[in-house]
């Protein structure tokens, strides 16, 4: 593959190990991106070094188009992002590149969960609202799998990041209600939910409205109500 298609991700200042991110062709012009040069991003307190190109970061985010303005004048040619998560920034990389979004769903764990919540929140950091529709779209095509199956515990999880509120983590935390209200069987370990009371009033509310209306989605917005849509763009209406 030739640099045209790459991305060198990963290692500190001390590691040299990189991962490569395909692009397809007809995304990157090598006129508009490969001449403009690498930017070194360093993102993290280890300092994990992205090498990308310049004009790519300008067009995906306005946040590095602001850093990364004509009169830009560095001569180390890097940007430090000391506070943010690698790993997300590392899944923000890919889906430049390849439009690759990080997995959801773990039935054992959070951690994909929490993964797909860092790439959200740094997204909106980073004033990408193309990636945070993308992320939801992922997110929302996943929940209509019928062989999704939560816990209590992935929903006391979303629950307790959920104080800081983002229309992505009211879609989760409404989506995983849903799976655990239809599943009615399940519906009945509230007592798991008794240090979150207001958490348990809500899966009782969805329960009862849900045994009223059971064909309606009561709960289920829209995908365009959690789109950001800060960019000017529109949704195009989906079947």
């Amino acid at each position: 593959m030739s640099s045209l298609g790459r991305a060198l991700v990963g290692g500190s200042n001390n590691n040299t190990s990189t991962k490569q991110a395909t692009l397809p062709g007809s995304v990157l012009s090598p006129s508009q991106y490969v001449q403009s040069g690498i930017v070194n991003v360093f993102v993290g307190r280890k300092r994990k070094e992205f090498a990308i190109y310049r004009d790519l970061l300008s067009v995906k985010s306005p946040f590095f188009a602001a850093k990364l303005k004509k009169d830009w004048n560095n001569d180390k040619n890097e940007i430090c992002l000391e506070n943010e998560d690698p790993d997300a920034f590392s899944a923000l990389v890919d889906w430049m590149f390849s439009g690759k979004l990080p997995d959801f769903y773990s039935e054992r764990t959070t951690t994909s969960i929490a993964s797909v919540t860092a790439f959200y929140k740094l997204a909106d950091f980073l004033l990408m609202p193309t990636a945070k529709n993308d992320l939801i779209d992922h997110v929302v095509n996943h929940h209509r799998a019928m062989n999704r199956h939560y816990t209590f515990h992935h929903l006391s999880y979303v629950w307790g990041i959920h104080a800081v509120e983002t229309p992505f983590l009211k879609m989760v935390l409404h989506s995983i209600i849903k799976n655990l209200v239809v599943r009615t069987d399940d519906v009945y370990q509230l007592e798991y939910l008794r240090e979150y009371p207001d958490l348990m009033l809500l899966v009782i509310r969805y329960h009862i409205e849900y045994n009223k209306r059971p064909w309606a989605r009561i709960w289920e917005n829209p995908r365009c109500d959690y789109h950001d849509h800060s960019d000017g763009s529109k949704c195009v209406p989906k079947l």
